[in-house]
This record gives structure tokens, sequence and C-alpha cells, in this order.
């Protein structure tokens, strides 16, 4: 080994200085002296430099895919003693999750059918999970921790919807933990100490 600076004009020096300079691997207190020297440390920096970039690469992906998972509403929540919202309607389920963390600070699962909304509709609070999908479907239910809930709430876009499609007596089986199972409707909302 030997230090920086010897003979720069040959082809094989140069490359290896230029493959070092542009690598930004630095030049430490030794090099190689020999063409084979230089060979293999250009094959490490280069595939050390490859292969943090594809790992740098897959960190920032991954994390990419759970924040559009989180979006979509796709991901399986991990959590218990939650409040569960099943169902979505713009303003009043807001409404409704500011009441429910108003006293007491608490997560909260919003779970919308597929036609409601199609990405968290309220991303910017951490507080507030999201889970999309067919609400009668116990993947769906499943993903939002049903079963671990503190309380669940129905909140239909209408009487028929909240009660014909998500009735307490078909969720027991999910929420054998939660305290209690409401339905909101609007007709209801409108009369209680909700709105």
């Amino acid at each position: 080994m030997g230090g920086a600076g010897e003979r720069i004009t040959d082809p094989d020096v140069y490359w290896y200085w230029f493959i070092v300079t542009a690598a930004t691997v630095g030049y430490g207190d030794y090099t190689p002296t020999t063409t084979e020297g230089y060979l293999v440390s250009i094959y490490v920096i280069i595939g050390g430099v490859a292969t943090i970039t594809t790992l740098f690469a897959r960190i920032a992906q991954t994390i990419d895919n759970a924040k559009g998972r989180r979006m979509l509403g796709r991901q399986e929540l991990r959590v218990s003693g939650h409040i569960v919202v099943l169902g979505y309607v713009p303003g009043r389920t807001e409404t409704i999750i500011d009441r429910l963390v108003a006293e007491e600070s608490r997560e909260i699962v919003v779970c919308a059918w597929e036609d409601q909304v199609e990405e968290h509709p309220v991303a910017h609070r951490e507080d507030v999970h999201f889970v999309r999908g067919n609400l009668t479907d116990d993947d769906v239910l499943h993903r939002a921790a049903v079963s671990e809930a503190a309380a669940v709430l129905v909140d239909g876009r209408d009487d028929y919807v909240a009660r014909r499609r998500l009735r307490p007596r078909d969720l027991e089986r999910y929420v054998d933990r939660a305290e209690r199972a409401l339905i909101f409707s609007e007709r209801e909302l409108l009369r209680s100490e909700w709105h």
C-alpha cells in the first residue's frame, strides 16, 4: 500500500482515484499500489454503494407501502380498549369522534364502507385509525380489532342502513369485551347530545 498521489496519470491509478472520489468513500490512510489492488477496491466500493442504495430503497418502499395501507384502510390494527365507529358520514362522524375523545383520550377506529370514502378521512389525527371494506365481512371486522374494542358505535347513513345492514345482535360474536354497541342514525343523532 502506498500514499495518495503516486502515478496519478497511469490509467489504473487514475480510475481508482476517480471512483474513490465519485463514490465519496474517502481516501483513507492507505491505498492499493497494484492494478489488482485497484480493481478489488473499486469492486468493493461499487458493491458497497449499490448495497447501501438498495437497502435504503427497500426501507423507503416499506415505509411508503405502510403509509399507503394506512391511508387506504387496508392495514390490520393491533389495538385494544379502543372505540370502533362502523360507518362514515362526512362531518357527522368527525363530530362523534371529537365528542368521544373530549373527556378521555383513547384511540378510535373508523370503519367505512367502500362506497363511503376512498382514503382515511381524518388522517391528520394520530389517535384515529381507518379500515375500509364491507363492514359485514369478518376480515374487515378483524382488521379493525372489533373483538378487542371497548365500545362499538354504528354510524348509519340512514335508518335502513343502520338497522338492517349492521345490527348489534349481528356484532355480538365480535364484541365480547365491548361495553356497548350503539346505533346512530341521522334522526337519533339530531335528538341526542351529540349534535
